[in-house]
């Protein structure tokens, strides 16, 4: 509390001890106090100027005044005041002073607390206590701690809404997991039925002709005949099974009869599926008359295809020997000399040749007279290459023509007329 306030109520309280008992003798001297409460309140109250000359000179003032009455004097006047007064008047400023106190010391703490709270948010935002607390930044500083209150509330808007996504998702989930697993029921239920049926050979596929039946219309890799083969399902009504195909010379066609017996390449690229499955698959007596396709290009890029109406291929004790009867396309007959041949390979000579062995000759494997009109697993050659040596990939056209080609694809599948 300040001196001009302590001195303020010093002279309340000598002024009330003399108003309430020195009516008389002392009125002039009560009269001068109460002159000088007004001058010492007109200064608490006035805006004007230097307040410590103000104070100084109330302060001679109130001495000159306090002079007149010598201390024993004073002491004398306040001893003979009314007891009750005096401690009624000690007791109401007491009582003053300790709420103002207390005020003053909620107030404080309040401000303490506010204060550290602003240091803490100023320096989240990256701010100075000092440096916000101007004029200009002051604006900047709370429409930031706007946004920044902004932002939490909309965090917290947008966790509530992600809690209620993920429940949402997580519900979904349960809800795909339960039709996920009828599915399987499905599907198990489903294979268990096709097992059923194979058990009982209600129901088997031996041909790709077989898979059509069934819906699947897409030429793809499919099982048949206990190996995996290339069904073409879309060429003149589909239904063929692929042995053979050439096309970019990325596998070797220069092997030996047991890899021509077995197979070889890969069913995306170039292969030939094997003499041993392809005499199980046109056996006579077990699958009836078998038609051949053979569908090629030239290197020039045109197009031919030869087809027969009957063709096998017999067992190895007969050299797996091929037929291939009834021909119509576009190409010529270009098997008129192979048709009836054994097959050879180049450690296998069941050509017709005396004088050498034709395999070796023109580097296939093939069912070779002496030696062909036909030699579909040559040496494959791009369009640029020179092709005189023919042991390429050749085809006799009609007007006796040898053809290169730089793609070849042979296929059968089950007569549909026999």
């Amino acid at each position: 509390m300040s001196n001009l306030w302590k001195v303020f109520l010093l002279l309340n309280v000598i002024v009330l001890s003399f108003g309430s008992r020195h009516h008389d003798t002392d009125s002039e001297i009560v009269r001068k106090f109460q002159k000088l409460e007004k001058k010492l309140n007109s200064v608490v109250k006035s805006e004007d100027g230097d307040f410590n000359k103000q104070l100084i000179l109330k302060l001679d003032s109130i001495e000159k005044l306090i002079d007149l009455y010598s201390e024993n004097d004073l002491l004398d006047t306040l001893e003979a005041s009314d007891t009750d007064a005096h401690v009624d008047i000690n007791e109401r400023s007491k009582e003053n002073v300790h709420s103002l106190s207390e005020v003053l010391t909620m107030e404080d703490e309040k401000f303490s607390r506010s204060k550290r709270q602003a240091e803490v948010d100023f320096k989240a935002l990256g701010f100075d206590l000092e440096t916000v607390c101007d004029n200009e930044t002051m604006p900047v500083f709370f429409k930031l701690l706007e946004i920044d209150l902004g932002v939490k509330e909309n965090s917290k808007n947008i966790d509530k809404i992600v809690s209620l996504d993920l429940k949402d998702l997580a519900d979904g989930n349960k809800l795909n997991k339960d039709n996920i697993e009828a599915i399987n029921e499905n599907v198990n239920h489903i294979k268990q039925t096709v097992d059923l049926l194979l058990n009982l050979n209600l129901y088997k596929i031996e041909t790709c002709a077989d898979l059509l039946k069934f819906g699947n219309a897409k030429t793809g890799i499919y099982r048949v005949g206990g190996k995996d083969v290339l069904c073409d399902q879309e060429m003149d009504g589909g239904g063929w099974l692929v042995f053979q195909r050439r096309m970019d010379g990325s596998e070797n066609f220069y092997r030996n009869w047991n890899e021509y017996k077995e197979g070889f390449g890969n069913l995306n690229g170039e292969f030939w599926l094997g003499n041993e499955y392809l005499s199980k698959m046109t056996d006579l007596a077990l699958q009836g008359w078998q038609e051949l396709r053979i569908d090629m290009v030239g290197k020039n890029g045109e197009k031919f295809y030869a087809k027969y109406s009957s063709f096998r291929v017999m067992s190895e004790a007969d050299h797996y020997r091929m037929f291939a009867f009834g021909y119509s396309g576009n190409s010529g007959n270009g098997l008129y000399l192979d048709s009836g041949k054994h097959f050879s390979t180049k450690d296998r000579d069941n050509d017709r040749s005396a004088s050498i062995n034709c395999a070796v000759q023109y580097r296939a494997g093939w069912w070779y007279s002496d030696c062909y009109s036909a030699n579909l697993n040559g040496v494959y050659y791009d369009s640029t290459a020179d092709t005189t040596a023919r042991d390429g990939i050749e085809w006799v056209l009609s007007n006796k023509e040898c053809k290169t080609l730089t793609f070849v694809e042979m296929k059968f599948r089950k007569n549909r007329g026999l």
